[in-house]
């Protein structure tokens, strides 16, 4: 029905080989060109995005101006900072209630669906903790104590306050229980500085600019045992701000709190100003091409352009279309991709001349 179906036919193998064929007709068109013009394709763009560090490690020629159509039109000039961190604290538990299991979430980048706690108490206390429990969460029986389960709604994590994070509901529920001791000050400081929020607002993390709204922040892993808990977060910062901004103020609340950082990963903001030739140049091309006249855009997203200097990402999904990347049946409308192919073209042909 007029349609390509396959992974990555809108993200991003359709609008590749649209790129390869663009670069293509431009060539056999004999339209004289002031610059060169490369196609660099990569594999690692979900995954930190080592092919194009190793691309450049190895003496690799860096772009006056490009763009990767891995996003949407008109043009995406800028894309937030993406910090993922993974802290821990040991436990030294005491009282009538206390943790054996705690689990919930799949990536630091999903918004939690479900998430789960295992605690150690009489009947008695179990009874009591069964009628302390909100709405979406439950109380199981288990030997020797309750498991207390979670509900949420998924939602990716660049929009956390689209869906419901289960963990943090959990985490609420457990800070209403009788807890003593270090796991009640964990959990307390989990719950009332994190919680269900996506904005990072009790950590003195809301920032916000213009360009690209306010940070989000997502609880997206959780474990625990007797011994200890572990969190993996990831936050996005406004594309104006910088890590400083918002880095040191999150590791002192969780150092007060009796947490350690074990593992932190950092993507810098992208912004590039719409002034700009690049911008202004695939702008131009955009409305020429469609007749739309839609304003550029900044993301919480990530794309290739983070991991090359002078790179915005530019298509390949219209104003109004439905985003269909990394869902079942992916597919792209054949009259897109043939449209994609012509603006990449013309955007070749309009940066190189």
């Amino acid at each position: 029905d007029g349609k390509v179906f396959g992974r990555g036919s809108m993200d991003d193998k359709g609008p590749t080989v649209a790129a390869l064929y663009a670069l293509g007709a431009l060539k056999e068109s004999g339209l004289p060109l002031r610059r060169r013009v490369r196609l660099l394709m990569g594999t690692n763009e979900e995954t930190g995005s080592a092919d194009m560090k190793y691309y450049q490690a190895h003496g690799g020629e860096k772009p006056v101006m490009g763009f990767t159509p891995d996003g949407e039109y008109p043009v995406i000039n800028g894309e937030k900072g993406i910090v993922n961190v993974t802290f821990r604290r040991g436990l030294r538990q005491s009282g009538p209630v206390r943790l054996r299991k705690l689990v919930g979430g799949d990536a630091p980048n999903v918004v939690p669906s479900s998430a789960s706690a295992e605690l150690e108490c009489t009947d008695e206390l179990a009874k009591q903790i069964a009628g302390l429990l909100p709405e979406k969460v439950k109380c199981v029986p288990i030997p020797g104590g309750v498991r207390i389960e979670a509900r949420g709604v998924s939602a990716h994590g660049s929009t956390p306050e689209q869906g419901e994070n289960a963990i943090g509901r959990l985490l609420l529920a457990l800070n209403a229980l009788p807890l003593e001791g270090e796991l009640a000050g964990a959990v307390r400081f989990l719950a009332e500085k994190i919680g269900m929020e996506t904005d990072g607002s009790s950590l003195g993390l809301a920032l916000e600019d213009e360009m690209s709204g306010t940070l989000t922040f997502n609880l997206g892993v959780i474990s625990g045992d007797e011994n200890g808990l572990t969190c993996r977060v990831n936050y996005r910062y406004p594309v104006t701000k910088s890590l400083a901004d918002c880095g040191p103020k999150f590791q002192a609340e969780l150092e007060a709190a009796g947490f350690q950082v074990e593992e932190q990963t950092h993507k810098e903001s992208l912004y590039v100003p719409p002034e700009s030739e690049l911008v202004t140049t695939l702008m131009r091309v955009y409305q020429e091409e469609t007749g739309l006249s839609d304003p550029p855009k900044s993301i919480g997203g990530g794309t290739y352009a983070k991991a090359m200097p002078n790179v915005v990402a530019f298509g390949p999904v219209f104003p109004g279309d439905e985003v269909r990347e990394h869902k079942p049946d992916e597919f792209i409308e054949v009259d897109r991709l043939m449209q994609n192919a012509q603006i990449i073209a013309r955007a070749m042909y309009e940066l190189a001349k």
